[in-house]
């Protein structure tokens, strides 16, 4: 009796508490396989290697990922209570719809996506822009070291030649060529902090083009954490000039829509790798003054900084006099196109319907007009990795004003109050 092989079938599983969505619907006919709720009936011989699950439980999802399905992570308010302990190699999104998009353009999942890194890769080489994930925002990147390729960056996103760039590096090894000294308290943070959102300022060799630091002696370093983006920079072979990959001023990018958005064609490849787990920038710190200076808060705070080699220049980095000192500086930045205010308290603009509104935690003011929770259990990290989608959320309904909550001025929230201040600038020029 002649026997046949059994064919197995790849799925993609999307866990029972996400699954079906109102908006996503549509999304299942477009899908290059079947979707199947989770838990379900294993019983029906499965591809694991070529399957996923989508889900917001890392426990949920372990009975597969162990058979070799792809982990496409959801930010909900629950999968971020577990986000730190998610492998750095797995995939994060905002909603579910965006990891069903992540799945038609890479139907065999990892697979599909290095070989996009690749080619991102050879784009570099050749002198062209990929914008691209890092675990702080999206970056629009070029071949750090290629003078044209780099004013290329500051032509496609309107950006002043005087605001200096972050060099993104894959291997701590690359920063002796790109300086001319690494002090002992960078050796310091870069043992601590290394790979992660925090950019260290240092005297800059010759190898670095002018165009890069704005001029400045010095040149600002950084080594993502995400490990696909020092992937992509180990592939190109070169350190990459990065800045967030959006219109120069506006809300930072945290997931490849957000880029389409706002910079859909300027650029010759985008990297879709879900979406940013810290969520705002980097922490800027510079280490060519007397004493070590934050200029730019962002996801390494200064008390993790200060634990570390002690304690840091008090300065307050908005009166620093020179916006090139760093990126991110200039006092207009980050902002949404609906005018946006930042209040400590709500009150005022509660009853307006036409207000959108983003509270720091769950507010007991009865909010009419749109409203967003940047962290219903108060938690600083969940604001920050939600802070810019929450933006860019409301300047889509087409408000009349933006009204943010300050934050408590503690950890990450200095860099939270920083971006959310900046965002407001033009709004109180404007005597809004």
């Amino acid at each position: 009796m002649d026997t046949f092989p059994v064919t197995k079938k790849a799925v993609i599983f999307i866990d029972r508490d996400l699954f079906p969505t109102p908006h996503n619907g549509g999304k299942l006919k477009l899908l290059p396989l079947e979707v199947v709720p989770y838990p379900s009936d294993l019983s029906f011989p499965l591809d694991f290697t070529h399957s996923f699950i989508i889900s917001d439980r890392l426990e949920l999802a372990k009975n597969l990922t162990t058979r070799g399905a792809t982990l496409l992570f959801i930010l909900t308010s629950r999968g971020l209570t577990t986000l730190s302990k998610l492998p750095p190699q797995d995939l994060a999104f905002h909603n579910v719809e965006e990891a069903l998009d992540w799945v038609i353009e890479h139907p065999r999942g990892i697979e599909d996506f290095q070989l996009k890194l690749t080619l991102g890769a050879q784009i570099i080489k050749k002198g062209g822009l990929v914008a691209f994930p890092t675990e702080t925002v999206y970056g629009l990147g070029a071949n750090a070291l290629n003078e044209e390729a780099v004013a290329r960056i500051f032509e496609v996103k309107g950006r002043p030649l005087h605001d200096p760039l972050i060099v993104h590096v894959q291997g701590v090894g690359e920063i002796e060529e790109l300086t001319t000294t690494i002090p002992p308290a960078a050796e310091k943070l870069i043992e601590r902090f290394w790979p992660g959102p925090l950019t260290l300022v240092l005297p800059k060799s010759p190898l670095v083009p002018d165009v890069v630091t704005a001029g400045l002696p010095s040149v600002a370093l950084r080594m993502p954490a995400n490990p696909w983006a020092r992937e992509l920079i180990r592939l190109a072979g070169t350190p990459i000039a990065a800045p967030s990959a959006n219109a120069f001023g506006r809300t930072s990018p945290t997931c490849a829509r957000h880029v389409e958005d706002q910079l859909g064609g300027r650029y010759d490849y985008l990297i879709d790798g879900g979406s940013c787990r810290v969520g705002v920038e980097s922490t800027v710190l510079s280490l060519v003054g007397e004493m070590p200076m934050i200029l730019r808060p962002g996801g390494i705070t200064r008390e993790e900084i200060e634990a570390v080699i002690g304690t840091i220049d008090k300065k307050n980095f908005e009166n620093l006099g020179s916006p090139s000192s760093s990126p991110g500086l200039l006092p207009t930045h980050y902002a949404p196109r609906t005018p946006l205010v930042l209040v400590r308290n709500i009150g005022a603009y509660a009853k307006r319907p036409d207000v959108g509104i983003i509270v720091f935690q769950k507010s007991l003011q009865k909010i009419l007009g749109p409203s967003i929770t940047l962290s219903p259990r108060g938690n600083l990290r969940e604001a920050a990795a939600n802070l810019y989608r929450a933006m860019r959320d409301l300047d889509a309904m087409n408000l009349t004003l933006v009204v943010a909550e300050k934050v408590p001025e503690e950890g990450l929230g200095a860099a939270i109050n920083d971006r959310l201040r900046r965002a407001s600038k033009s709004a109180r020029k404007r005597g809004i």
